[in-house]
């Protein structure tokens, strides 16, 4: 079975689609986002490329084994548009979820070489910018009614903008394991990944510590599962300093791939994340969690939309104080942390039981 698809730029025809490359280096968690359309893809007879470098191309490969993917890292523009010309005999569609200079310039390079139909998405950037500067201009104030903007995800992107022109998909293995995740889970151990790719994203260490104390209270024998990076092995330390007195800890800080997490999650209760990659691969593989948003805002295009996943973040209006969460909070407090009910993030772990 091919796919069908019309171009939104072009208005043509429906086109046959044999040969689809998706292209997105940037931003492994909007990489992981991906995979709810790309598991669709993979079960038509179309021959599928992945551009991209590094983990997020590695994690591709793991999830994906029948994906064909590009690295082009380290690679200049022209390198790159030789390496896939080399690759690809002929593109029939191509899919810019990155939708940047690059991108685009690779597209059209391509196209004097290929004939395709091509699909992209508004990135919202302007929406995005103009959010930032309301918040880091404004003076702070708690509102439950703030109106912030209400932009697609690129898993929303991929499911519905790309994916409505798809005819005759079966329901995927990922939304089957959602399913079954979403009955009683008796386990007592808890994960947690506080870290995330820029340290004003991370959950500070106090954070987590009352939301366990609070959890150890209730759950006989709680053990936690601490996981990040290299990078988060300073703040995981300190967290592990602060509740081995209270609940067992297990730091794997460093110690585990990504690809290895989903396994690792399968058999815990819970998983309590910042913004970062671990907590959307735990909602792609069906993993019951919570989010902690601090400078940036689910609404903006970072959130899950994942019915298994329950975002928490303080109604302040100085957030988002940067589109990617990598500027410094310019009170110095992190209140969009601190803000947070910790009772009702205690409440809605205790209902996964």
């Amino acid at each position: 079975m091919y796919i069908y698809l019309s171009s939104i730029f072009t208005r043509s025809k429906l086109t046959i689609i044999k040969t689809i490359l998706i292209y997105r280096t940037k931003g492994i968690g909007d990489v992981i986002l991906s995979f709810y359309g790309l598991q669709k893809l993979v079960k038509t007879d179309c021959d599928i490329f992945y551009i991209s470098y590094g983990p997020s191309l590695q994690l591709v490969k793991h999830e994906f084994p029948k994906v064909n993917c590009i690295d082009i890292g380290g690679l200049s523009l022209f390198e790159t548009v030789r390496k896939i010309s080399e690759s690809v005999d002929n593109i029939s569609g191509f899919i810019d979820l990155q939708k940047n200079s690059r991108s685009i310039a690779v597209k059209y390079l391509l196209r004097l070489k290929h004939r395709f139909t091509f699909f992209s998405y508004r990135k919202h950037s302007f929406d995005k910018r103009l959010a930032v500067l309301k918040a880091r201009t404004a003076k702070r104030i708690s509102n439950s009614e703030i109106d912030w903007p209400n932009l697609p995800t690129v898993k929303l992107l991929m499911q519905n903008s790309f994916l409505e022109c798809i005819e005759t998909l079966s329901l995927s293995q990922n939304e089957a394991a959602q399913t079954q995740a979403s009955e009683n889970n008796p386990s007592t151990t808890i994960a947690i990944a506080a870290g995330a790719s820029h340290q004003v994203k991370t959950i500070p260490a106090e954070i987590v510590f009352e939301i366990i104390s609070s959890l150890s209270t209730q759950i006989s024998g709680l053990k936690v599962i601490l996981l990040g990076d290299k990078n988060d092995k300073t703040l995981n330390d300190i967290i592990e300093t602060q509740l081995k007195e209270t609940v067992e800890v297990l730091n794997l800080t460093g110690a585990i791939s990504l690809d290895k997490i989903p396994e690792l999650l399968a058999s815990v209760k819970c998983l309590i994340s910042s913004d970062s990659a671990i907590l959307h691969l735990a909602n792609f593989h069906g993993i019951h969690s919570v989010s902690l948003f601090g400078p940036t805002i689910e609404s903006l295009g970072y959130g899950t939309s994942s019915k298994l996943n329950t975002p928490f973040s303080s109604p302040i209006s100085c957030r988002p104080c940067s589109r990617n969460g990598d500027k410094d909070c310019r009170f110095d407090d992190k209140k969009c942390f601190s803000g947070i009910d910790k009772e009702e993030v205690v409440k809605r772990i205790l209902a996964y039981t």
